[in-house]
């Protein structure tokens, strides 16, 4: 309304409304809602049409200005706006107004196009690149035009390295979101979607393995946002039935909240481990919550203990994902453990250094160990193996899958990360 004010065409609501005398509302399939006006003076009613360019102009006759039309649409929808066709029809002085659509949006005359540019918040391409860092892939699911959303998506990182469009995702087959979003390693822009198509997304990535969280706010995204490991809702333009189907409701509609949820739930997770030795090693020693362990008090070389015991859980866990780590498929007796010398020497300077954090008075003085007990070395030493050994189980699940699947030619464990 601002801008038809500006230029110098205002609207006014109320006589608007009054003319209207049928109304087609927005389909996502269609992609096109229309109005059917009355007469205003001694003119003729009308029927006036917008929706997406290739949508309406489908109902334009054929001719140089639809094609200029098409062409002017895909710049601008390069150049990342949102871009809306409209379109009319003066209908006869006998001519019935039409009740069915079909009957209402043909034959039109194009008016012009509309270029709408909402540019993506500061703190969106911050993180995109944190949720790469972290491992995470962004796919976008939207009713827009390929163009402009692969525009916009470039524009905030997604697709590093590699982004690949689909302009008619209702049309997948059954076998295409596979080979898309598991067998391929691009970021995915999914345009001109429907409801199905976020559905049928979260389906495929479940069911090989992958944890998804799915972002919506409208109503036809809650069986998507149910479906998901995660469903986020936007808190401020999110329906009631899509906040009532989401696991999580973002109140600021932000997508780098997203982000620092991901981390924060990681720390958690993190920590989790450290918590428990920190503790395995405080209850020997008689600690209860809330018993002191500052310096001075009996508890406090227990405390010591307790964080040394910690740090040197966490050394021990990464000597098991540093041997994970060297294969995203292939079992580890695949690749030959010991094959790698930077790495065993790695590892052996990373054990040597800690044993001397703990055990050498002057260290111990200077980082505030203390000698950790044998048997707490013992049960510190398992902790590569439960890492080993559960991310050993993980691979065997993926090979199954994926030799079930037929993913390829060769069998999957042949592949290797590195090393």
């Amino acid at each position: 309304m601002e801008g038809a004010a500006d230029l110098g065409a205002p609207v006014d609501l109320d006589r608007r409304d009054g003319r209207r005398q049928a109304l087609f509302r927005f389909g996502p399939r269609l992609r096109t809602m229309s109005v059917v006006q009355g007469p205003e003076g001694s003119g003729t009613a009308r029927v006036v049409v917008k929706g997406a360019p290739e949508a309406v102009l489908e109902r334009v006759p054929p001719g140089p200005d639809g094609e200029a039309a098409r062409t002017a649409a895909q710049r601008l929808a390069e150049a990342g706006t949102r871009v809306l066709a409209v379109a009319f029809r003066d209908l006869g002085p006998d001519e019935e107004r039409p009740v069915r659509r079909q009957d209402a949006e043909v034959g039109l005359t194009l008016l012009g196009l509309v270029g709408l540019y909402d540019p993506p918040s500061a703190e969106v391409a911050s993180a995109v690149r944190r949720c790469h860092e972290a491992g995470v892939r962004v796919h976008v699911v939207t009713g827009d035009n390929g163009a402009t959303a692969a525009a916009i998506a470039r524009e905030v990182g997604i697709g590093v390295p590699r982004l690949e469009v689909v302009a008619t995702s209702e049309s997948l087959d059954d076998g295409e979101p596979d080979r898309l979003l598991v067998e391929d390693d691009a970021e995915i822009v999914f345009a001109r979607s429907s409801p199905e198509t976020k559905l049928k997304i979260a389906d495929t990535l479940r069911a090989h393995g992958r944890i998804v969280a799915m972002t919506g706010d409208g109503v036809n995204d809650a069986p998507a946002l149910h479906r998901a490991h995660i469903g986020v809702a936007m808190g401020r333009s999110g329906t009631d039935v899509a906040r009532e189907a989401a696991a999580m409701v973002l109140t600021d509609d932000d997508f780098a909240t997203i982000v620092t949820a991901i981390e924060s739930g990681r720390r958690v997770y993190d920590n989790v481990p450290k918590f428990i030795v920190y503790i395995y090693v405080l209850w020997r020693a008689g600690w209860q919550p809330g018993d002191p362990t500052d310096k001075g008090t009996p508890l406090h070389g227990a405390y010591v203990t307790a964080t040394t015991a910690t740090f040197a859980g966490i050394v021990s866990c990464q000597v098991g994902t540093a041997f994970a780590a060297r294969t995203d498929h292939a079992a580890l007796r695949e690749i030959e453990v010991l094959s790698d010398p930077l790495l065993l020497a790695g590892i052996a300077f990373e054990l040597c250094f800690t044993a001397a954090l703990v055990y050498a008075p002057p260290l111990q003085q200077l980082f505030g160990t203390a000698p950790l007990p044998w048997d707490v070395v013992r049960f510190i030493g398992t902790f590569p193996l439960l890492v080993w050994g559960v991310d050993e189980a993980r691979r065997a699940r993926r090979r199954q899958r994926d030799f079930s699947a037929g993913a390829g030619s060769s069998p999957p464990w042949s592949r290797r990360k590195g090393g």
